[in-house]
């Protein structure tokens, strides 16, 4: 009976991760590049294993790296990737990754995310000051049709395991490798999120259906506990 207690604590603990992990889904439903973030439960054999302290740790967060659709938005700083790939993304806080493609210009002449974060190129820091400037689709950034750099653009052989960090950017103990003309850039354009209102919508009201169900299978669990418990004080008087 404990046992049973205990298993249906793991799964309605399982239960509010998910549907975190929905929330999060949902409020960056509008944030470009963004991936849907999926969280699997730990297999069925484990749950009698599984402590509550741990149990967030057992489960698996998994990205759905399905390609947003793209919208043109005629802004030289915002580009796109088609295909495979992400940008390199100089931060205070290490290198990150990331399809989120709505850059500007800042003070020191560089491209960057909104959160501050440099846009790396090849050879560092990409800048390109007040100049009129292009990218094609490998890259290459040309001021007065001149090369001047071309974006690092990366990709892994495991993306589902990238950890999601907040603002679009992901964080990776895998060592990117180039994405070698596999990925093709789209400057003035960006990449909507692949979340579907219809798809959150559904996967929340199952979850919410099954934490109820667990909720049920706890209370009946208690009281056939409490049922024993009484029986035997009454066994032993």
């Amino acid at each position: 009976m404990l046992d049973a207690i205990s298993a249906t604590q793991v799964a309605m603990l399982q239960d509010q991760l998910k549907l975190q992990s929905i929330s999060h889904n949902v409020s960056n439903m509008q944030t470009p590049g963004y991936k849907r973030q999926l969280i699997e439960n730990i297999q069925f054999d484990e749950h009698f294993q599984a402590q509550m302290s741990t149990v967030s740790q057992q489960m698996q967060l998994s990205t759905q790296a399905v390609q947003g659709t793209f919208v043109q938005s005629q802004n030289p700083t915002e580009m796109a990737l088609a295909g495979e790939g992400y940008f390199e993304i100089q931060t205070d806080n290490g290198v990150f990754y990331t399809r989120r493609g709505d850059f500007h210009v800042n003070e020191q002449g560089q491209l960057a995310t909104a959160t501050g974060g440099i846009l790396l190129g090849k050879g560092g820091p990409l800048h390109v000051d007040d100049n009129v400037f292009t990218i094609d689709a490998n890259g290459w950034v040309f001021v007065d049709n001149h090369k001047i750099d071309q974006l690092n653009l990366v990709k892994f052989e495991h993306p589902e395991q990238l950890r999601y960090q907040g603002q679009g950017l992901f964080e990776s103990e895998e060592i990117p490798i180039p994405t070698e003309g596999t990925t093709r850039l789209l400057q003035g354009h960006l990449e909507q999120s692949n979340v579907k209102s219809i798809d959150e919508m559904m996967e929340m009201t199952k979850t919410a259906r099954h934490f109820e169900a667990s909720q049920r299978v706890m209370r009946i669990a208690d009281g056939l506990l409490s049922t024993a418990i009484n029986q035997l004080g009454i066994t032993q008087n």
